[in-house]
């Protein structure tokens, strides 16, 4: 081992993605007799009779241009194809090696979509089926092999912090900013988040915060937007594919916000059942709300796709975090016990220990880092059921109680060569301690500090680039690879929840 239901409980466990104008396009109904045909730009073409075939003849011009013309295998990036599409009506997909591209726009010369990335590298057929026919080309895009050594298969697991969770919701940005994402990225690899739709969960905005510095996010609100956006408003009825923007794809971050380690062993049942669900789609035996528990759990998911590679941040976090009460008020009897976590983290790493690849898993840091903390306490004594006594008292027991579920990861994992610890504890204590300063902002684990969201609970997209930068350290070190690290600076200038962001859109609520 290397150390490197009701509204509220669902909101409870909702809170814890050329310029050739040939014929080579399938016509519709009437268009001729060749109406109904598939052309590929790389269809076979047949010799002329009584002459050998030309081997070395050049394969035929695409029929569309791909803007860029590669990219690595995470994907999530846009593309764009430029050709005459005019034949094809209304363009109902484009696939790249059968995997839906997704936020598809399209007009007659010119077609930008969002690629999901690729499991391989090299040429990806790329597919664009219209109402009149489909054409495709596969030569058009190319998919880059991964960079810095690292091997093919990658996949991630745990809870929210992997999932992507961000300021009390989830969106397709934070499943693609979350820290498994920028280590996938990094790394060119396939992971294929399973995108939510827009609006399935949303998160707090900096607006919510002008003039209101102690905003927070309505579970009751939350919880009910979930279920409209998995109803059909024509029929009422709910589909767990709504809550998809490709339910076709099976994903490699099983991550569900909210799972503790018995849920990571074993498949969830009840709210986070649901989520876990929509995340596993296309698996499952229906796709109704009251339908029945997935048969895998994320550990036989992982057991399944034996992956080269394996990450995860927050398996420990809902074990402890569940002693935190709504209220404010600590609760320990909520914790998981720690001969019941042992047993699960024991299994957990026998089954991850007979695998082939590496498995990284992050400890847990001290509770009172994350800055909802602070908020609950006041909350706790404000209303009487805490003292200014005894909220420290339990707080320190809760911190006895997260060394303890360290040790047993420590103990679980020590057997195995390919299981690793990442001391995620220790860089972020080192962050409380000495805070980070990055091109002009101070950032820190405060409130509207940059490095936490603005649910105090869950990262910005750089203090989950932080996090990644850890795990890239620890994976190129145990493994002897190169994968960059993620660039803080080019993250750090597009968060939207940045200091310097926050202060533009006119939240002025920090406290240094």
């Amino acid at each position: 081992m290397a150390t490197v239901m009701s509204t509220r409980a669902r909101a409870a466990s909702l809170c814890a993605f050329l310029l050739l104008a040939c014929d080579t396009t399938t016509a519709g109904p009437g268009a001729g007799a060749d109406s109904g045909a598939v052309v590929s730009s790389d269809a076979a073409v047949p010799p002329d009779a009584g002459h050998e075939a030309n081997t070395d003849a050049e394969p035929p011009a695409s029929p569309f241009q791909a803007d860029p013309p590669s990219a690595t295998m995470f994907g999530q990036v846009p593309v764009v194809l430029t050709g005459d599409f005019s034949a094809l009506g209304e363009i109902r997909a484009v696939t790249f090696n059968d995997i839906r591209a997704v936020e598809v726009v399209a007009a007659p010369t010119q077609i930008t979509v969002r690629i999901q990335g690729a499991p391989t590298p090299g040429p990806a057929t790329v597919v664009v089926t219209g109402a009149n026919g489909e054409v495709s080309s596969a030569t058009a895009f190319v998919y880059e092999p991964p960079v810095g050594g690292a091997p093919l298969t990658w996949a991630a697991f745990g809870a929210s912090f992997t999932q992507g969770a961000q300021s009390g919701g989830i969106t397709p940005h934070g499943q693609r900013m979350s820290w498994a994402s920028q280590v996938a990225r990094a790394a060119g690899v396939f992971l294929g988040p399973p995108l939510f739709v827009e609006g399935f969960a949303p998160t707090l905005l900096p607006a919510d915060f002008v003039g209101a510095c102690d905003t927070q996010v309505d579970p009751g609100a939350l919880a009910g937007q979930v279920v409209r956006s998995l109803t059909d408003p024509e029929t009422g009825r709910a589909d767990l594919r709504r809550g998809r923007q490709d339910p076709t794809l099976p994903t490699r971050n099983f991550a569900v916000g909210g799972a503790r380690v018995a849920q990571v062993v074993a498949p969830a049942a009840g709210i986070l059942g649901l989520i876990e669900r929509i995340t596993e789609l296309p698996d499952g035996t229906s796709t109704e709300l009251g339908g029945p528990p997935l048969e895998r759990s994320q550990l036989d998911r992982l057991v399944a796709l034996d992956p080269d590679i394996a990450v995860s941040a927050d398996l420990l976090g809902n074990d402890a975090q569940t002693g935190l009460l709504d209220t404010g008020a600590i609760d320990l009897e909520r914790m998981t016990p720690v001969a019941e976590l042992q047993q699960q983290l024991d299994e957990l790493a026998e089954r991850l220990g007979a695998l082939h690849g590496q498995f990284f898993i992050a400890n847990f840091p001290p509770i009172e880092v994350l800055p909802r903390v602070g908020d609950l306490r006041a909350k706790a004594i404000g209303a009487g059921l805490e003292t200014e006594a005894s909220y420290p008292q339990k707080l320190a027991e809760m911190n006895q109680r997260l060394a303890a579920y360290n040790d047993a990861l420590g103990a679980a994992l020590a057997p195995y060569p390919n299981l690793h610890v990442v001391d995620v504890s220790g860089e972020i204590q080192r962050l409380v301690r000495d805070g980070l300063v990055l091109d002009g902002q101070r950032l820190g684990p405060e409130k509207f500090g940059g490095i936490f969201s603005l649910d105090f609970g869950h990262l910005t997209d750089t203090g989950y680039a932080l996090m990644a930068n850890w795990f890239i350290e620890a994976i190129n070190t145990t493994l002897d690879l190169d994968v960059p690290p993620v660039d803080l600076s080019v993250v750090l200038a597009g968060d939207a929840r940045s200091p310097a962001s926050l202060t533009a859109a006119g939240v002025d609520c920090r406290v240094e």
